[in-house]
């Protein structure tokens, strides 16, 4: 390979870097912009003067991003999970709170009475057993307000795929789920099939199968970006 050949093939796989666009797009793209330079050299261009005048590779894929509507908004869409996540994230404070207050209030009656469950103690037991069975409901909780946040920047950009928040929710959603079966197996021994009961599953449903659902998505998205960077080398 010449060195001229090698300054066209650096640079058309540089501006195909920059695309974002279908790869099926860019390949059609790094074929017409190699023509294009082909053409040039036959008609006396230098490879330097044609590339000075071509612009820099992100000149080239900003404009192909322009034309091709690449830049567009990506849509409402991704708003409903920043809603969501923002709901997710109100509700479990809530809840913190109000579990805060029926300790407090639980705590000031026994004092004031005599209780047969242990005096002082049987109310702040009782209620630590409760807070230690809410811990996975809060780790889920906490999952699914972190992967509503990362499936809202998932469906905005292309330009960065970070792993690290899809895996601390998902890991999240996976330690909150072992604590809730630990902590509540007992509630299975009289489940009852009725929608009081399926609405809140379908709830923690939720809450558990997104972090996943978007970890998967993010290493979907890495995977293809490899084979892409591999077909342009």
């Amino acid at each position: 390979m010449t060195e001229d050949q090698k300054k066209i093939k650096k640079y058309v796989n540089a501006v195909e870097r920059k695309l974002k666009v279908p790869l099926k797009m860019k390949v059609r793209i790094n074929a017409d912009l190699g023509t294009d330079i082909h053409a040039r050299m036959e008609a006396g261009w230098s490879v330097d003067k044609i590339l000075e005048d071509l612009g820099s590779p992100k000149e080239v894929a900003d404009r192909f991003n322009a034309e091709l509507g690449a830049e567009r908004n990506p849509g409402g869409f991704r708003y409903i999970f920043l809603v969501l996540g923002a709901a997710a994230a109100v509700y479990a404070v809530y809840i913190l709170a109000m579990n805060l207050y029926m300790k407090s209030m639980v705590q000031r009656q026994f004092r004031e009475s005599v209780s047969l469950i242990g005096g002082a103690d049987g109310p702040t037991s009782i209620f630590v057993s409760y807070t230690v069975g809410m811990i996975g409901n809060w780790m889920m909780s906490g999952g699914f307000v972190l992967a509503c946040l990362d499936m809202y920047r998932f469906l905005g950009s292309r330009k960065t795929n970070s792993l690290l928040l899809s895996i601390i929710s998902a890991g999240l959603a996976a330690a909150g789920t072992v604590s809730w079966i630990y902590n509540n197996g007992e509630i299975f021994r009289y489940w009852e099939f009725t929608w009081e009961f399926h609405f809140p599953a379908l709830i923690m449903l939720a809450e558990i199968v997104l972090p996943f659902v978007l970890l998967a998505l993010r290493f979907r998205r890495r995977s293809r970006e490899k084979e892409e960077q591999r077909g342009m080398l």
